[in-house]
């Protein structure tokens, strides 16, 4: 960057912040600082374009949003704000309706609502880490997954994600997971454009005639207290007006993301089907819940064990099937039991740093029947 160029970017900056620097603070830590700690991103639907820039740990940090105009390509400014104090890094991400803005700064997570008249106003401080770990657990980069989720990577090569399971919800209904995601590294996280932003129907822009046809696309997360209870997340694209679900138990759902409790153990073939004044498009996919069969303990059930051999972790998957009772126990050779948990659908993360290094067996069982028996080393 020029010295022209950094002359108007710091112009640009005192004029949103109302900041004022002196020339060597200007030179000696705003230039450093901006470089490598700044996230922006489009909403999903195309409307905003959002900024977070973290300049110094004296000035602290900016929250820029704009409106943008797809056809013109002009940014508008609609909001502004200078958050003081300490801060290392910068984040910020759109729920996946576009109605919601999450942006972070090191030791604080907050959500607006896009909605609001005033919007940074309406913001709420959804977690403060008020001591920071020695090896750097905080709020860095974010992203919005083609799953509906976003993911929140903490800086200085942490072991941990943090995630928000719905964000597409106001306040604690969220569901942010501070350090939900463990790993055995991270330095950064994805750059995943979104690539569900369909044309603009009936604008001069749109010289294709493309029109947004709806596609649909749903993941489901199972409670971990009541195993019936099943919560839909819709995940479809493309200016979707109308949803209907049916749950195959003779319920059926007009929500765009349903709680449905099942009555029994069972399978079932759920559909979501959405519209709009295009078209429609239907997604059906099955569910087994609780059903295990002594003749057949592995039918619908799908494991990953990983790593193996592991030295602190463990993980289990257990894919495309929802348990009743699911229990896992690791029994060393002299077939003594060392380490017992209740498993759930998805992903599993298993302490075994307390095991001593060797070979032992990992057995899980589903209402009681054996449906998986392993080998597993311990470094």
């Amino acid at each position: 960057m020029d010295i022209n160029a950094r002359t108007q970017f710091i112009r640009l900056l005192q004029n949103i912040g109302g900041c004022s620097w002196s020339q060597s603070h200007r030179k000696a830590d705003t230039y450093r600082s901006i470089e490598g700690v700044t996230q922006a991103t489009f909403s999903p639907d195309g409307r905003y374009y959002a900024t977070q820039i973290t300049v110094s740990a004296t000035v602290g940090a900016f929250t820029l949003i704009y409106e943008f105009d797809r056809c013109s390509g002009d940014l508008t400014l609609i909001a502004k704000q200078n958050i003081p104090g300490r801060s290392s890094s910068a984040g910020i991400s759109f729920s996946p309706d576009s109605k919601l803005l999450y942006y972070s700064v090191a030791d604080r997570l907050y959500q607006c609502d896009l909605n609001a008249s005033d919007i940074l106003a309406s913001s709420i401080l959804l977690d403060s880490i008020d001591v920071i770990p020695r090896w750097g657990l905080n709020y860095d980069k974010h992203l919005l997954a083609p799953d509906g989720k976003i993911y929140i990577n903490s800086k200085f090569a942490s072991p941990v994600m943090h995630v928000i399971n719905f964000p597409n919800l106001r306040g604690k209904d969220c569901q942010l997971i501070r350090s939900g995601i463990d790993l055995t590294f991270n330095n950064g996280i994805s750059n995943m454009p979104f690539y569900r932003l369909g044309p603009i129907d009936g604008s001069t822009c749109d010289t294709l005639g493309i029109n947004n046809n709806p596609w649909a696309w749903w993941r489901y997360d199972q409670d971990s207290t009541e195993h019936l209870k099943i919560q839909f997340v819709d995940a479809s694209a493309y200016e979707v007006e109308e949803w209907y679900w049916d749950f195959d138990d003779g319920i059926t759902s007009s929500d765009t993301s349903p709680l449905h409790t099942y009555s029994k153990n069972g399978v079932y073939e759920v559909c979501l089907i959405v519209k709009n004044k295009n078209g429609a498009d239907t997604l059906c996919r099955t569910l087994y819940i609780g059903v295990v069969s002594n003749s057949d303990p592995n039918k619908n059930m799908d494991f990953q064990l990983f790593p193996n051999p592991c030295t602190s972790v463990l993980i289990i998957n257990v894919n495309d099937y929802l348990p009743s009772k699911m229990l896992m126990t690791i029994y060393n050779l002299e077939g003594t039991e060392v380490l017992h948990k209740r498993l759930y659908q998805g992903s599993n993360v298993i302490d075994v740093e307390g095991l001593n290094s060797g070979v032992y067996v990992v057995q899980i069982k589903e209402q009681g029947i054996i449906v998986r028996s392993e080998k597993l080393v311990k470094m």
